[in-house]
């Protein structure tokens, strides 16, 4: 047994094997790629930079994205919060007005 193997069976962990060949088999994973591919697509296509520039910001714009599924983004589900960016100096009311209905609404987190 390997210590792998060891610390899954510690956590209670699963663990699940995909076959190589039918990468398909993951459709959460094959969805995430897609949305990488495209984030790739637009960025590139205006400003050409190294990939460790471009990964942060193409997951902080995936995870500030409201998901149908939720109906709220992921930074807010695990922040609890909208994200501040710089631009929010200047649209600091805008955001707590965001904050505040989503208070108001009860969301547990």
């Amino acid at each position: 047994m390997t210590k792998f193997d060891m610390m899954c069976k510690h956590f209670g962990v699963t663990h699940q094997f995909n076959i190589l060949e039918w990468p398909s088999c993951n459709g959460m994973v094959e969805r995430m790629i897609k949305t990488l591919k495209h984030g790739f697509l637009v960025v590139s296509s205006s400003n050409v930079q190294k990939w460790a520039v471009q990964v942060p910001r193409i997951l902080f714009a995936y995870h500030c994205g409201i998901h149908n599924s939720a109906k709220y983004s992921p930074y807010m589900i695990l922040i609890g919060r909208t994200p501040r960016l710089t631009i929010d100096n200047k649209l600091s009311n805008l955001t707590q007005v965001v904050d505040d209905q989503v208070a108001s609404e009860g969301m547990a987190l």
